[in-house]
């Protein structure tokens, strides 16, 4: 038995003594690859210098330092390389670890652009068609979305529909003013002409007309009341979610009547909808529309109940080669449907509670 135990220990011993470089490699795998890209970017690889900003920019076996990866990625963008390029773009875009500055995005996307990357394209449309960072030029930003899509960027064809036919509208516009503006210079010049007639004819007249003075009549003064003002106390709930634009975190709220949407209100019930809305998150652009229906109102407590429909029709991550986003922080297309309980704190302050317990705030402006 003693000696079948000091076999088996024996050949343990050696399967560890085997196995153990290999655990080793596993583990030093990244750290050579690491040191293999500083080796290289030292001498001017750009590959390297690229991946050698990623591993900064993401904290990947070392130290998340800002400064290094912006380093690094502008390395290898001076060599033109078109990845590097493209991240410093969505790096100052979004103003994610540096300041965001629109004017050196556009820079850094024209220069990818220019290089064929097809995301890079696309931005580079998103910047002329909003003028961030350039001049608003939609002819140039359809041109760019166009490369985009001719690259198999899908996400482009969207926008050039969308652009279009915001053209198509904005040339209806132009014609419309451009009709009114010459209506109203004609109508200028006949009544110009009017004048010199009537000018014409005081000139022609020999004697002068004699003026009867006429009598001065003093209105009776009349019985009048001043206007009654609103009392707020008195007021129901739905008139006074009515009387102003609401506001959530200082930006329009789209489920109470503000400038973005456009709401049917009734004594028992109020409809919103919103048009289709563009939003940026830290991690994506997002369109959305927005319904909501107030209603179920306690004029005495002065609460509400509000259901809202929110459909997420596009997303598109803002940085579509970074695969280290976690997921849960893109939002999902479909629509998602929402409960708020909600009371006024004064005419001008409204508290809700959502599915989640969360308060939110509405503030009318």
């Amino acid at each position: 038995v003693n000696i079948m135990n000091k076999r088996h220990i024996t050949t343990f011993l050696l399967l560890i003594v085997t196995a153990s470089p290999c655990v080793m490699a596993v583990d030093t795998l990244y750290d050579n690859r690491f040191k293999q890209w500083q080796n290289k970017a030292d001498k001017g690889d750009s590959y390297s210098q690229y991946s050698l900003g990623n591993a900064y920019l993401r904290g990947n076996e070392v130290a998340i330092d800002k400064n290094k990866a912006l380093h690094w990625f502008k390395q290898a963008a001076k060599q033109g390389h078109a990845k590097s390029q493209y991240k410093l773009g969505y790096l100052y875009y979004t103003g994610k670890g540096v300041p965001r500055n629109y004017r050196t995005a556009f820079d850094y996307f024209s220069m990818a652009a220019k290089n064929d990357h097809s995301p890079s394209q696309y931005y580079l449309g998103k910047m002329y068609a909003s003028g961030q960072g350039t001049r608003t030029d939609y002819n140039n930003a359809i041109e760019w979305y166009q490369k985009a899509l001719n690259n198999e960027y899908t996400p482009a064809g969207r926008e050039i529909q969308r652009l279009q036919s915001k053209m198509s509208a904005q040339e209806a516009d132009e014609e419309r003013r451009a009709a009114q503006a010459a209506q109203e210079r004609a109508a200028e010049r006949r009544a110009a002409q009017q004048r010199a007639a009537k000018k014409i004819v005081v000139a022609k007249r020999t004697t002068p007309v004699k003026r009867v003075a006429k009598k001065k009549i003093t209105p009776k003064p009349k019985n009048t009341k001043p206007a009654k003002v609103p009392d707020s106390n008195t007021m129901s709930v739905a008139e006074l979610l009515s009387l102003g634009k609401w506001t959530r975190e200082d930006e329009p709220a789209n489920v109470l009547p503000s400038v973005t949407n456009s709401c049917n209100i009734k004594a028992d019930q109020i409809h919103c909808e919103t048009d289709e809305i563009l939003k940026t998150t830290d991690y994506a652009d997002v369109n959305y529309k927005v319904e909501s229906v107030v209603g179920r109102f306690n004029n005495e407590k002065r609460s509400f109940v509000m259901k809202n429909k929110i459909d997420t029709i596009f997303v598109l991550p803002l940085d579509s080669e970074d695969p280290y986003v976690d997921p849960e922080a893109i939002p999902k297309k479909g629509l998602v449907r929402q409960t708020m309980k909600c009371k006024f704190e004064t005419d001008d302050k409204i508290r809700c509670y959502n599915d989640d317990f969360k308060k939110v705030y509405f503030t009318r402006k």
